[in-house]
């Protein structure tokens, strides 16, 4: 077995808010999937790291073979 993870540590850091911008989308129904994506997945993220002060870590990536 194989394994690997990407911590970011927020040591009292609080990043900017996110926003989904730009003009890479096709259709109209990918920027909708990518708008329900970021406010799935984005919106809450940076929701808990605002509210923690930024004294959290959280693992943005787990990879196992």
């Amino acid at each position: 077995m194989i394994a690997g993870g990407k911590w970011i540590i927020y040591d009292r850091f609080v990043p900017d808010k996110p926003e989904l911008t730009g003009d890479y989308w096709a259709m109209a129904e990918e920027k909708d999937f990518a708008r329900c994506l970021f406010d799935g997945n984005v919106v809450p993220r940076f929701k808990a790291i605002r509210e923690s002060k930024g004294n959290l870590a959280v693992l943005d990536l787990l990879i196992v073979d």
